[in-house]
């Protein structure tokens, strides 16, 4: 099991304007090694990315490249990058001298490295913790610019990939707040809706879905065609069906689409 309560011992959250020297790049002795031990949570937007740049079905992206696992505060599943079989060979997209090989798609947490981010939940309200993360063998801390937080968010193209992931985490933490835990068919759910989009849009496109949800002519070519749309209406779904919103908040979506 993992969490996402990111909270590591004696550090201090770092502020926006809170900065930091750091450049990694192919001249440096340690390259790519931060690489081949990842232990990397794959967030919705990040499966959306990486599948289809590799022109993968969801469905055939998670069976390759991911493990299963439970995030321990919620019993809600999560996915895992899956490292390859040999020791030490780390990160399936890893191309030896090269890098990176899905580098302008790398998931938000290689592209945060290194600073890592937690989550908590204050209220109804959903706050990212970012702390750095200093490895032994880094050497990009010796050189490169001075950035603050919010350069380096900005310079890494994060502000995408929080923004289409955070009701993903809100679901997480709200639930795990409550203390109650979810049954298989809920679990499930979560599974389709978050991770397998392809599975999610045959099962809204053609199941009782439509039917129950009255979905008009302009909503079905928007979810047929838009990931992260689809991506939106599971976000609504999913707080639908494990009692976290008002039962209206789907429809009013998929109204608003209609109406666009």
């Amino acid at each position: 099991m993992v969490n996402l309560y990111t909270c590591p011992d004696g550090q201090v959250p770092l502020e926006p304007h809170s900065s930091f020297r750091f450049q990694c790049h192919p001249g440096l002795s340690c390259f790519t090694r931060c690489c081949r031990e990842p232990t990397i949570i794959l967030k919705p937007y990040d499966l959306l990315r990486l599948r289809r740049r590799l022109g993968l079905s969801s469905t055939a992206f998670l069976a390759r490249y991911t493990i299963r696992t439970v995030e321990e505060s919620s019993g809600l599943p999560l996915r895992l990058l899956a490292r390859r079989d040999n020791p030490g060979t780390g990160c399936p997209f890893l191309q030896d001298q090269e890098g990176c090989g899905v580098y302008e798609d790398r998931p938000e947490a290689c592209r945060l490295f290194p600073v890592i981010q937690g989550s908590n939940l204050e209220g109804a309200a959903i706050k990212a913790v970012y702390f750095l993360k200093h490895l032994d063998y880094c050497q990009g801390w010796a050189e490169g610019p001075i950035w603050t937080l919010e350069q380096w968010r900005l310079d890494q193209g994060l502000l995408p990939y929080e923004a289409h992931n955070q009701p993903w985490a809100a679901i997480i933490l709200e639930l795990g707040a409550r203390g109650v835990g979810v049954n298989l068919s809920q679990a499930r759910l979560f599974e389709l809706a978050m991770y397998d989009l392809d599975g999610f849009r045959s099962f809204v496109l053609e199941s009782a879905f439509a039917q129950n949800f009255d979905l008009t002519e302009a909503a079905v070519e928007v979810l047929g065609r838009e990931d992260t749309a689809l991506l939106q209406a599971g976000y609504a779904y999913v707080r639908r069906s494990l009692g976290l919103t008002a039962a209206g908040e789907l429809r009013e979506l998929l109204t608003a689409w209609t109406d666009s």
